[in-house]
């Protein structure tokens, strides 16, 4: 699964999908919520490709800035971001990341 994520990302997507949820997670017995991100890709040609997915304590922007920090050290090459209608993610992380990919709401 690792290499999956870790993989170049190749071609042009002209729209990333982002959003988050939260799921009951089971740890040394005791019972927590983590916040989990999706990131996904829209090729020209319609196919979808899931660009990155984490677990995080939470969604601050810290996590989601390092999250998509690792998605853009892959080589991507985005035209616009659409975030998830249900995200959490602050809009306000897309321009330190991606300098010069224009963000949508």
């Amino acid at each position: 699964m690792q290499a999956y994520l870790d993989r170049p990302l190749e071609g042009d997507l002209p729209y990333i999908w982002i959003d988050a949820t939260y799921l009951k997670v089971r740890r040394a017995g005791r019972i927590f919520s983590v916040a989990v991100t999706i990131a996904v890709g829209v090729h020209s040609d319609d196919r979808r490709e899931v660009l990155g997915i984490a677990i995080g304590p939470s969604e601050a922007g810290v996590f989601w800035t390092d999250f998509l920090r690792g998605i853009a050290r892959r080589d991507l090459r985005a035209m616009s971001w659409r975030p998830g209608i249900l995200s959490g993610s602050d809009p306000r992380v897309m321009p330190q990341v991606f300098l010069t990919v224009p963000f949508a709401i």
